[in-house]
């Protein structure tokens, strides 16, 4: 049920006049994460490889922009990068939100599976796990590097749609 005092999470494609918001929303999280990793040149170069490809989605509450994802698919997988939360809208549900309708945009294409890679170091393998992924694969991380632990871990996760991923 939901509150009414409590605006709806919404999700959708950006618009022109979201860009200022979506900028603000992930320079925050962006900051967060650089507490513990920050980008090489390996990941920049990843990076400027997969964007053409990546299509955006925000959450929204109200007005205001709350959170961003982008997306990818490749081959069976719809692959998620970049989420990001509004720190005061953290564990308000937006990201569930902005997985839902990834998940829902992958059912609609005939997707298997859901897919992402998270840094293990950040705390973000039990936010996944909460909305279903399972860890299917970690390795040493080599697209980032951190000054406060030696090692980072990629975790490769996997939440199925239909079928098998």
């Amino acid at each position: 049920m939901n509150n009414p005092s409590m605006p709806e999470i919404l999700v959708r494609e950006p618009v022109p006049a979201d860009q200022e918001a979506i900028a603000e929303v992930n320079a925050l999280a962006i900051a967060d994460l650089r507490k513990v990793y920050c980008s090489n040149h390996k990941a920049l170069q990843n990076l400027s490889r997969i964007s053409p490809s990546l299509t955006p989605l925000v959450a929204t509450k109200g007005t205001s922009v709350v959170g961003t994802v982008q997306y990818r698919i490749e081959g069976d997988r719809l692959f998620l990068t970049a989420l990001s939360v509004h720190p005061p809208q953290r564990r308000q549900g937006v990201a569930r939100a902005l997985v839902a309708a990834a998940a829902k945009i992958g059912k609609a294409a005939g997707i298997g599976c859901l897919a992402v890679h998270t840094v293990k170091e950040t705390g973000n393998v039990p936010i996944f796990e909460r909305m279903g992924f399972h860890t299917v694969q970690e390795n040493d991380e080599d697209f980032f590097e951190s000054d406060v632990h030696d090692v980072l871990t990629d975790v490769y996760m996997e939440r199925l749609l239909s079928g098998e991923c």
